[in-house]
């Protein structure tokens, strides 16, 4: 089961449930699902989120679309465990909390790369690269002589 929702000012200003990323998930258990009585050996989940939905519905934000090789973003993943006595529990890749996993001064800072997996971006071009030309400067006049008096 996934959860969404669009969190536009962190957890404590509360969440749009209605949203929907259309992400689209794939869970492997490597083990018994919902048995609590025995040791399971991991799980594999995997997501493909649109890029269209990291912006939410802030179509504003300031993010590249597609992303270019050396931009970042901050990015996490969580897992939250809904045992049915226990409390509940979650693993993330970021160092939060259950209490707020939308700590968003706390998630990973991922970079983006190129087919090579270089994240530095390309060099600019030369007409990127080469500065306007500074003005020329101004011919001022030449200060008045001073008249020699009579």
């Amino acid at each position: 089961m996934t959860f969404d929702s669009w969190f536009a000012k962190g957890r404590a200003a509360g969440g749009d449930e209605k949203w929907e990323s259309k992400m689209v998930t794939a869970v492997s258990v490597d083990g018994t699902l919902d048995a609590r009585d025995d040791t399971d050996k991991g799980w594999t989940a995997e997501m493909a989120i649109p890029l269209a939905a990291v912006k939410g519905r802030d179509d504003a934000m300031a993010v590249r679309l597609p992303p270019r090789p050396g931009d970042t973003w901050r990015l996490n993943f969580v897992r939250v465990d809904k045992p049915k006595d226990r409390s509940l529990s979650a693993s993330s890749w970021a160092d939060i909390t259950i209490q707020d996993f939308h700590a968003t001064d706390r998630l990973k800072t991922v970079a983006f790369g190129d087919d090579k997996g270089q994240t530095a971006p390309p060099p600019p071009s030369a007409a990127d690269a080469a500065p306007a030309a500074p003005p020329a400067p101004t011919k001022l006049p030449a200060p008045a002589k001073p008249k020699k008096a009579k």
